[in-house]
């Protein structure tokens, strides 16, 4: 006979390997059960990475002396009583393999007591086996402390990491769990330090600014979102600020803190214009979904979950986090009132006629609240004139969308300040334009802080938007070259632009002939592209070509031709003039915060950030 029943150690041992990888394991599964307990208030002490001592105390429910001795056998649970409870879990722990696990590779303790009796239960167990059992003394709830972890597994404690790492990874689990029920009162102490004291909290905007101390939640964009049973919210980050991993990006489904790839993705989608390339956002991310729509069973460790219908989750995360970047920055700024038809006119006749282009020079900006801006006359009318040619005959209206905030910077998030909505402001801040830099950036002042406009960022938003509404509709501005362009293609190329010269001449996007086999002529480009760069025009051209073949999606071709036409923007010589021209122009954006990549256009330097470059800066 070679087929016999494991002995329950090795099977509990096993079952250890599947649940408790590591000390934070062991800390996730003792916190789920306080949470499942009702627990409002909630200790975690470790020591040495959680590999010599890790203790959790709770006021929870508690356990009478029978289900103490019942909770360290294999697959006993509270939670399940029919298979049909499997599809509607409204808690963590049911399976019942987390607290036999455990015991068997460590020496545990258990202190617990409920409403009903005057005097709790204590239970010693060593690898798995029962060593005593005592009465004691102890309030409503229970503690457990889990001592010389993988004692009797070496292999598995050879492979743990340093203690620094391990206790990382614990700080995080506790965090991600406050983050879920910021109306519980969270204790973390490490070898005898406390990490953090989070008291009970009204919102998740209280929890994050106490166990993320460095980050002010006024700078997070709230979320809410709620469709057909679904329930999103959560905090995301201004766009502009991102991270090269996707540690910052947490996902709670039901209260649970999980992990998908899926929608890690639609997440990074949605900032795909927000941030720069190769970065990821900050994001607490909170779905609810009803039970029977999602399975938990999937991974032992429930790190990874199974929707019912991915696809629709998708879509609606998708919407959600849209919407409210959207609503974010058409909120940026406000709009200013009109001045005389006299007042513009002298705006416009200050104007330098010589220069590529024009606008009114304000030796100063005004921003503030409603009322303020509304008596402001700093943001006139004005006429733009490129190349000597009049682009406009009539006097255009100016919306002032940017606004600037007297607070010092205090963090990271600190520059998304200066587009916050003008309401939020009640201070004008006066600017003074100091000069160009680096050919690129403008520069301006005022008592608190220096702000750098990225010219080149703002000319690639303001192509992007102007390209895009013009391809959407067909309408795309070409220019015709004196000299048409010539050019020479690879077969394989030239089979790709054969196939799709009457698409590219139906759109608009240019003017193609086709000269003899691989040969080909360009007449006409997009105005926003210099002439002398109509090789670099028609690369980026069959390259989107390509992307067009595989998408088969018009929409996302047409915003992806819209990007690269904002990539191959010539930014010349830059006058203040100039940089007023570009602001006026941004200031009809959609988005008047980042470019098409996700760069910032404005940032801030203030006098706080000097003083501690100053501090922390090289001796001289």
């Amino acid at each position: 006979m070679n087929i016999h029943v494991l002995p329950e150690q090795i099977a509990n041992q096993i079952a250890a390997g599947e649940v408790i990888e590591r000390p934070a394991n062991v800390v996730k599964e003792l916190l789920e059960n306080s949470l499942d307990a009702d627990a409002k208030t909630i200790d975690i002490q470790f020591r040495k990475g959680g590999s010599s001592y890790i203790c959790v105390s709770d006021d929870g429910k508690g356990m009478d002396e029978q289900d103490a001795h019942l909770c360290f056998t294999r697959h006993a649970t509270s939670k399940l009583k029919r298979l049909e409870d499997l599809y509607a879990l409204h808690s963590f722990g049911f399976r019942g393999e987390a607290l036999p696990s455990i015991a068997s590779i460590s020496k545990t303790t258990l202190r617990t007591c409920d409403n009903d009796h005057l005097v709790g239960t204590e239970i010693e167990l060593m690898g798995g086996e029962v060593r005593s059992k005592n009465l004691c003394t102890r309030t409503r709830g229970s503690t457990f402390t889990v001592e010389q972890l993988f004692f009797n597994i070496p292999v598995r404690r050879k492979f743990l990491k340093s203690e620094s790492t391990e206790s990382a990874h614990i700080i995080n689990s506790v965090r991600l769990y406050a983050l879920a029920y910021p109306h519980v009162h969270f204790t973390l102490t490490e070898d005898f330090r406390q990490i953090f004291s989070s008291p009970t909290c009204v919102s998740l905007e209280e929890r994050v600014d106490e166990i993320w101390p460095r980050r002010s939640c006024r700078h997070w964009i709230p979320l809410k979102f709620d469709k057909n049973a679904v329930s999103i919210s959560g905090l995301i980050c201004p766009p502009g600020y991102g991270y090269a991993g996707a540690q910052e990006v947490y996902i709670f489904l039901n209260r649970r803190p999980i992990a998908s790839l899926c929608l890690l993705g639609i997440i990074r989608e949605c900032y795909r214009t927000y941030l720069p390339p190769k970065t990821y956002p900050a994001v607490f991310l909170f779905i609810c979904l009803p039970e029977a729509d999602v399975d938990i069973n999937v991974h032992p460790a429930k790190r990874e979950v199974r929707f019912k219908n991915e696809q629709i989750l998708r879509q609606y995360v998708f919407e959600a986090l849209s919407t409210a970047l959207q609503t974010h920055v058409k909120t940026v700024g406000s709009v200013s009132t009109i001045p005389q038809e006299k007042e513009a006119q002298e705006a416009c006749n200050t104007a330098d006629m010589d220069k590529p282009f024009l606008a009114p020079t304000p030796s100063q900006w005004v921003c503030g609240n409603k009322e303020a801006v509304e008596n402001a006359m700093e943001c006139n009318n004005f006429k733009s004139v490129e190349d000597g040619r009049q682009l406009d005959d009539k006097v255009r209206h100016c919306e002032m969308k940017t606004t600037i905030v007297q607070d010092d910077v205090k963090d990271r998030w600190n520059g998304e300040k200066i587009q916050q909505n003008i309401v939020k402001d009640h201070h004008l801040a006066h600017l003074t334009f100091l000069n160009v830099w680096q050919k690129r950036y403008a520069l301006y002042e005022n008592k608190t802080y220096l702000l750098f406009f990225d010219c080149k960022a703002a000319c690639a938003r303001i192509c992007f938007e102007k390209s895009l509404s013009q391809l959407q509709q067909r309408t795309l501005y070409l220019q015709n070259l004196l000299l048409p362009h010539t050019f020479t293609l690879s077969p394989l190329q030239s089979a790709s632009l054969k196939r799709n010269l009457v698409f590219l001449n139906e759109q608009k996007i240019c003017s193609l002939r086709h000269l003899n086999e691989n040969q080909f002529l360009l007449d006409a480009l997009p105005q926003c592209i210099d002439v002398n760069r109509a090789n670099l025009f028609v690369e980026n051209l069959l390259l989107e070509l390509d992307n067009y073949g595989k998408l088969q999606d018009r929409l996302t071709w047409i915003n992806d031709v819209a990007c690269m036409l904002s990539k191959q923007v010539f930014l010349s010589e830059l006058s203040e003039s100039r940089v007023e021209y570009f602001r006026q122009e941004l200031s009809y954006c959609n988005n008047v915060v980042t470019d098409p990549e996700g760069n910032l256009i404005w940032y801030i330097l203030s006098v706080k950030d000097l003083e501690h470059l100053s501090l922390h800066g090289p001796e001289v």
